[in-house]
């Protein structure tokens, strides 16, 4: 429970080795577990039971599960494959093997369910047309390095990558205009190669995150960035932001998912001389904000660390202190009192939560 730290559920004994990915069935109490067990699982929230089991060909990177509920994507290191399933059953639909010419970091679909993205190691991004069941867009090179995660706009209308050349590019898929101007490049925020990107609904906010420990906001009128939170002692593994943009939450090699307070970001004078100084065409035009103003956040230069506390309560940092990894996945519910715990005294950038994942071996 994110209000007050307590552990709802823990989903046990469904892999034997490191969950890469974990996706919500939307409309369905139940959630979609990929490993490098190579099984991808389909979870009971209610029961905790596992619903069903998919084996698939390779270590599993990544999965995805499609806006309308009915399809569940991972991808695959074995002959560098793309895999669909029912969602509701498990049966395998589609098996793209080939798909790219080398590893399959990551997997997307559009909230639309028409289109599945997928980028790799081969530098390269492709989108897979549900309805035809082929490859309706191939873009090479898109980057100088690995492409390890991509997220669509909630319209569909662009997609981002992330990249270990230390930075993140935008693709306008609907109209193409990347096949003349290329994509649109944000850069000179992170020092280590980006693992992950998330947009708000809206498209307002892009977060990153890299493994220099940190993550970026990007404001997506002005295209440039308005805040780094800094507080992870490892690489940032993973990031998303909540439907109401008060809230970010990332995973991290140090064993830790955070959650963090941006709500009143916006505030920070370091935001707005950023927002002042940085320019670049619009994405979004006329966006109105009218924040409410209950917390307090100090900034530190440019290249903020954000310290929040609500005006009538802190955040506050939680851990049961346990430290083996049992390839577990932790459920964790937004629903309930607004009210937190008392917590100890000093700055805290979020809230903590051990997350008991298995630190890799491979330092890439």
């Amino acid at each position: 429970d994110l209000e007050t730290g307590a552990q709802l559920m823990v989903l046990k004994g469904g892999h034997s080795a490191a969950i890469t990915g974990c996706c919500l069935v939307p409309e369905k109490n139940r959630v979609i577990t990929s490993s490098w067990d190579k099984n991808v699982n389909a979870w009971d929230l209610e029961t905790g039971k596992i619903l069903w089991t998919a084996a698939q060909g390779g270590l599993l990177l990544s999965c995805s599960v499609s806006g309308d509920g009915k399809y569940v994507a991972s991808a695959s290191d074995m002959e560098n494959a793309l895999y669909i399933n029912c969602a509701d059953t498990g049966q395998r639909l589609h098996c793209m093997q080939g798909h790219h010419k080398s590893t399959v970091m990551s997997c997307q679909f559009d909230a639309q369910s028409q289109h599945l993205a997928s980028v790799s190691a081969d530098r390269s991004i492709k989108l897979w047309d549900l309805c035809s069941h082929k490859t309706t867009l191939t873009i090479n090179s898109a980057h100088t390095n690995v492409i390890s995660s991509c997220c669509f706009t909630r319209n569909g209308h662009y997609l981002c990558t992330a990249s270990w050349d230390r930075t993140l590019k935008l693709w306008d898929v609907q109209t193409g205009s990347f096949r003349t101007k290329g994509g649109v490049q944000l850069s000179g925020s992170h020092d280590g190669s980006v693992s992950s990107c998330a947009f708000s609904n809206d498209a307002s906010i892009l977060v990153s995150g890299a493994y220099d420990r940190t993550l970026t906001l990007w404001d997506m009128t002005a295209l440039c960035r308005t805040l780094v939170l800094k507080g992870h002692s490892d690489w940032v593994t993973d990031v998303d932001i909540s439907a109401d943009k008060k809230w970010v939450v990332s995973s991290s090699k140090d064993s830790t998912v955070r959650v963090w307070n941006i709500e009143q970001s916006e505030n920070i004078p370091a935001v707005i001389e950023s927002r002042r100084t940085q320019g670049g065409f619009q994405i979004l035009k006329g966006r109105g904000r009218s924040p409410k103003w209950n917390s307090l956040a100090r900034s530190d230069a440019v290249n903020c660390l954000l310290s929040v506390w609500r005006m009538r309560e802190k955040l506050f940092s939680l851990s049961d202190g346990e430290n083996q990894p049992d390839h577990q996945m932790r459920v964790l519910s937004t629903e309930g009192s607004r009210q937190a715990p008392s917590c100890p005294s000093g700055p805290l950038s979020a809230l903590q939560l051990n997350r008991h994942c298995p630190r890799p071996k491979t330092a890439y």
